[in-house]
């Protein structure tokens, strides 16, 4: 991951070159190009264990790219992905109209190209090995000279602007090298930079001499300037020293202080530039890292019965990821449909508890009138039997009659009558004897006046 430095610490010495991090993972690229300006469709060599590409390293792949992908062990070529790209890739993209037409394969010292089976298949299908002497493929290596420096260039800027976007906060994966990669390939291997690189190398046109005359020629160093430029002042940037110029441009105007005061105010603009653009960087980035966080899945591209060298087309790549997606949508419906079910049980869990509640409150509401009429009721009664007691004790202080015996006696009755109903109340003793019986009394005339 690299790290942004400023101006000021550049110009003051502190830091001269970008940074990088000590992760890297090689990515293997096997491309190849004819005289005619043509490419052939690249190669990709991921690192896997599996051997199987994850969707989220061909996740920028579209329907219009003609690209192979695989996947190694530790991201490098071997002998049988050189043979599986000379069988599924080189021979039916150069394969001529006429069988006797021989084809040309120029190529380095490496063992994938230097092998017996290799150079066999290629001597049956009409394809020439033409092998490169060591230490010479910056001279006479088409690819080297005029294509894959403009491919690094490319990939660089395009890097430098995804680094930027990020502000650096989020380190170069396989997720993100396809789409740096596809407008580097797709700049660089033009067919100008092509035909260049053949020329360059004197292959085609043929004319050895342009690589002869190149070694020949020594190096010429140029005369060193012991003039040194004269450093202008530095440009104020913070509040305190801007204060300081203006004020002295304010007590004696020069166009020196001038010049100061118009860099910072430069500066100052182009700073606010910068912090723009950071913060537009910051928002992707937190886009890239949720994309990033993401697992991914294995396309299930290897098959169980071969588990060799295998490349895959970008197209066999998109109908992967075509039928990946269409998975994920039937389990997104899947799910949707799940959750639905379950919020419309949820739905009639809770219209069923109010329900409950409701017949409990009418319940409720039934006993506490119920309640309230047997109240109201014994109410009633009560003072109905209230009511009864009064009337009977209003009628008990209506007549009294104290009969009293001719001969003094040890007992004394006492008749009280009201109507029909007669209380006796007899005293022996020093005691009392109550009891209630009914009769007619006929009282004596004596007691009536």
């Amino acid at each position: 991951m690299r790290r942004i430095m400023s101006r000021e610490a550049f110009e003051r010495g502190r830091c001269r070159q970008s940074t990088q991090d000590g992760s890297r993972e090689f990515i293997t690229l096997i491309a190849c190009v004819s005289a005619l300006g043509i490419a052939i469709p690249p190669v990709l060599l991921y690192k896997g264990a599996s051997g199987d590409l994850q969707d989220s390293w061909v996740e920028k792949v579209t329907e219009e790219d003609d690209v192979w992908f695989g996947v190694t062990e530790n991201g490098w070529t071997n002998d049988a992905y050189g043979m599986k790209w000379l069988t599924d890739v080189f021979e039916p993209s150069t394969r001529p109209k006429s069988p006797r037409t021989k084809r040309l394969l120029i190529v380095d010292g490496h063992s994938s190209h230097v092998n017996l089976r290799f150079i066999e298949w290629a001597n049956t299908h009409g394809i020439i090995i033409l092998i490169l002497p060591p230490h010479s493929t910056h001279r006479l290596q088409p690819l080297d000279l005029n294509c894959f420096q403009p491919l690094a260039t490319k990939y660089q800027v395009y890097l430098d602007q995804w680094l930027l976007r990020s502000v650096g906060q989020v380190s170069m994966t396989k997720r993100n090298f396809y789409e740096i990669f596809k407008p580097s390939w797709l700049e660089s291997f033009s067919k100008s930079n092509i035909c260049g690189g053949f020329k360059k190398a004197g292959i085609w046109p043929y004319s050895p001499l342009i690589v002869l005359d190149v070694i020949k020629l020594q190096p010429q160093t140029p005369p060193k300037d012991d003039d040194e430029p004269i450093k202008p002042p530095p440009t104020p940037m913070t509040s305190k020293s801007i204060r300081r110029i203006q004020k002295a441009y304010k007590s004696n105007p020069s166009p020196a202080l001038f010049d100061l005061i118009l860099r910072s105010q430069e500066r100052l603009a182009a700073q606010h530039e910068i912090d723009k653009h950071i913060t537009q960087g910051l928002l992707e980035t937190l886009k890239e890292e949720k994309k990033r966080r993401k697992r991914g899945k294995r396309l299930n591209l290897v098959g169980e019965e071969d588990s060799g060298a295998q490349l895959f087309h970008s197209s066999k790549v998109q109908a992967a990821l075509a039928y990946e997606a269409e998975k994920e949508a039937k389990l997104a419906v899947e799910k949707a449909e799940k959750a639905s079910k379950k919020a419309k049980g949820v739905e009639n869990r809770q219209r069923k508890e109010e329900q409950a509640k409701e017949r409990a409150l009418q319940r409720q509401v039934a006993a506490e009138a119920k309640a309230k009429a047997k109240a109201e009721k014994l109410a009633a009664k009560e003072a109905r039997k209230k009511a009864l007691q009064a009337k009977k004790d209003s009628q008990k202080k209506s007549l009294i009659v104290v009969l009293q015996l001719k001969k003094p006696s040890k007992e004394l009755i006492k008749v009280v009558r009201f109507e029909e109903e007669v209380e006796v109340v007899r005293e022996v003793g020093g005691s009392h004897v109550q009891g209630t019986r009914t009769r007619a009394i006929s009282l004596p005339q004596r007691y009536k006046n």
